[in-house]
């Protein structure tokens, strides 16, 4: 956060008395007085503020933070935890105590941010997603939560039961550490956006669901749900949001075409909104707002982070430009990396038959704008028919941007890899992970990078 600098200039008069001067006039007295006034004045106002916030947060704060609070979390220095210059943050979202099946975490998103550059990468990862749960076998995704939740009897200890296992499973996936986790049930969204005022969506895609259900909470906090549906339509162009209809938005997955992966995408939307919305209203720099916003998701939210911790991520946060955030969501589409299961149940599978390709994926997130930014062309000089072709493949499905594939002009003997970026981070993957034995050359065509696969291509 921005430190404010006071700068104070006081001058005392200094004044050498020789003899009696009694005919000469009195020097005029120091402030001194006034000044030592001043200042203690503006330390009992700094200590009220400071009390304020404790007096009214540090109770709710204790809930919300998982690791508790103490004097020096709260206003000492930190340091985020990360691996490689990257802090990993899970979001889990939930439905709640009161809710059924209120242990599935159905939105699962994976926040990267790299220091070096100000990056931010959001990567949802669909529920279901087929994945081995550690005491639960396979099962969905969104099943790892409940299983670490039910792992305990301690009722103060299943949260983070919870989260630790899918925090477990997701790095598992994704192939990252997982520094720090967010849960949120449905109440603590609903809240959070209400005490920053509400959101303003800009809605790409009309959402027209006419099965969204009739349900909600009573007063004393019950679930309820009728038979009935609530049709529910938000129209394409600017939407204020207050935080049910915030929840309604990043819930819904029925309508005419309508997807999870659709959903995902809105998840990422809305979250970046609240991001947007907390910056225009200087939320950090305002007591009372965190203050609000503290005590009314303290039964709602959990955050590994201590509060210091979790301070430096949201300045980190709020410092990456609009362009440099990157999001992602794992999906079956013609170039996802997963595939749905052939055997008519609805869960996803990685469609190369293990995590690999997630895991080289989201490692090399941050260099996705250059991996569409160089060219590469595939030649087949080996001899063997359909080589350049099955290379290209997988090579598109890691994301490289393959822009030619064609026969070269003879047969040779040994694969080329001609390198026109200078050594640069596409270059380094694709020599690393797939031609590593093979000989390089420079290429003066700028951007663009050739493939001659010779007759020991595979050997």
């Amino acid at each position: 956060m921005r430190k404010r600098y006071h700068k104070f200039n006081h001058h005392d008069g200094l004044y050498k008395i020789k003899g009696d001067d009694s005919g000469k006039k009195a020097p005029k007295k120091s402030n001194r007085k006034g000044v030592k006034f001043a200042l203690l004045f503006l330390l009992v106002i700094f200590l009220l503020i400071i009390g304020y916030v404790l007096y009214y947060s540090i109770g709710a704060a204790s809930d919300v933070f998982t690791g508790g609070i103490t004097f020096n979390n709260l206003i000492g220095k930190s340091s985020l935890n990360q691996t490689d210059g990257v802090t990993n943050v899970l979001f889990l979202g939930k439905g709640g105590s009161n809710h059924p099946g209120g242990q599935l975490t159905d939105t699962i998103m994976l926040v990267r941010i790299r220091h070096e550059g100000k990056k931010v990468a959001m990567l949802s990862i669909p529920r279901d997603l087929y994945v081995s749960i550690p005491g639960d076998g396979q099962s969905k995704i969104n099943q790892a939560y409940v299983t670490g939740f039910n792992s305990t009897e301690n009722s103060e200890e299943k949260g983070k039961a919870g989260a630790d296992l899918a925090s477990e499973v997701v790095s598992n996936v994704t192939g990252v550490p997982i520094h720090y986790y967010v849960t949120a049930d449905f109440t603590g969204f609903r809240e959070v956006v209400d005490a920053i005022g509400g959101l303003t969506i800009d809605v790409e895609k009309e959402l027209d669901d006419p099965l969204y259900p009739n349900e909600g909470f009573t007063s004393e906090g019950e679930y309820y749900k009728t038979d009935a549906y609530e049709p529910l339509l938000v129209e394409v162009g600017l939407q204020k949001m207050d935080g049910e209809l915030a929840l309604k938005y990043v819930r819904s997955r029925h309508g005419t075409g309508v997807s999870d992966f659709d959903r995902a995408y809105r998840q990422q939307q809305v979250l970046y909104a609240i991001r947007e919305k907390t910056l225009s209203l200087g939320v950090l720099a305002n007591p009372k707002k965190v203050s609000d916003i503290v005590s009314s998701v303290g039964d709602h939210v959990r955050i590994s982070m201590s509060p210091s911790e979790l301070c430096e991520f949201l300045e980190k946060f709020s410092e990456v430009d609009d362009s440099s955030i990157i999001n992602a969501v794992l999906d079956n589409s013609e170039n996802g990396l997963l595939t749905s299961s052939n055997n008519g149940s609805s869960i996803l599978l990685p469609k190369s038959g293990d995590f690999a390709q997630i895991q080289s994926f989201v490692k090399n997130i941050f260099e996705g704008t250059a991996f569409k930014e160089v060219e590469l062309e595939i030649y087949n000089g080996s001899g063997v028919t359909g080589r350049a072709g099955v290379l290209a493949e997988e090579l598109k499905e890691e994301g490289f941007n393959v822009t030619k594939i064609d026969n070269y002009e003879t047969e040779i003997d040994s694969t080329i890899i001609r390198d026109g970026t200078n050594g640069g981070e596409v270059f380094k993957e694709l020599k690393q992970q797939y031609l590593s034995s093979y000989k390089t050359e420079t290429l003066d065509r700028e951007g663009r990078i050739v493939v001659i696969i010779g007759r020991d291509y595979g050997n």
